[in-house]
C-alpha cells in the first residue's frame, strides 16, 4: 500500500512539472487586431463593393436596352460608330474627348485628354478601353467604381461612382 501511494505522488508530481513547464499562447490585448485580420477583413469588405459595383453596372445595362458587351477588364462598352482604321496599341500617344457621367446622369467631366495608353496618368478604365477602340471610334462604356474614381472618388466624383464614360474623336498624335 505505501508503495502505491508513492507512485500516486511521483506521477502527480510529474505531472505537475510537465504543465507548469508548458507556456500559454501569447494573447494580444482586447483592444489590439492582428495585422493578418485587418487584412483579410479590408479584402473581403472590398470585393463586396465590387460585387455590388458590378451587379449595378449590368442592372444599369440590362435596363438600358442596348447591346453593350462586357469585356474582359469588367467594363461594358457599346460601339457607337465603328471604323476599319488600325486598333489603339498600348505606347501610343492619343487625344479624344470624353463625357463622365454617373449612372443617374450626373454630369462630372466633359473634357478632351491627350493621353499615352498604360502610363496610367488618367482614369485606370481609360488605358483598357483604348486598346479595344480604333482610331475614329465611338463608343460608351458603363465603368465600376474601382476602373474609374476608385473608392473615395475625387472632387466631383462621389466615393464609389459607377460611372458612364463617352469617347469621341479618337485621334492618334504621331510626334
Amino acid at each position: 500500500m505505501k508503495i502505491k501511494g508513492y507512485a500516486v505522488v511521483v506521477v502527480w508530481v510529474c505531472m505537475s512539472v510537465v504543465w507548469s513547464c508548458s507556456k500559454p499562447a501569447r494573447q494580444l490585448p482586447s483592444n489590439k487586431v492582428q495585422s493578418e485580420d485587418a487584412a483579410v477583413t479590408m479584402t473581403l469588405v472590398n470585393m463586396r463593393l465590387a460585387e455590388e459595383a458590378d451587379r449595378q453596372c449590368t442592372e444599369y445595362v440590362k435596363q438600358s436596352g442596348l447591346p453593350f458587351v462586357l469585356e474582359d477588364c469588367s467594363c461594358w462598352l457599346l460601339l457607337n460608330r465603328r471604323t476599319e482604321n488600325d486598333l489603339l496599341q498600348l505606347g501610343e500617344k492619343v487625344s479624344f474627348v470624353t463625357t463622365v457621367s454617373l449612372l443617374d446622369s450626373t454630369l462630372i467631366d466633359n473634357s478632351e485628354v491627350v493621353l499615352e495608353i498604360g502610363k496610367n496618368d488618367n482614369l485606370p478604365c481609360f488605358d483598357y478601353l483604348l486598346q479595344l477602340l480604333h482610331e475614329g471610334e465611338e463608343a460608351t462604356a458603363v465603368v465600376p467604381y474601382y476602373l474609374a474614381y476608385g473608392k473615395d472618388g475625387n472632387g466631383k466624383a462621389p466615393a464609389l461612382a459607377n460611372c458612364l464614360i463617352t469617347f469621341e474623336n479618337i485621334k492618334t498624335l504621331n510626334e
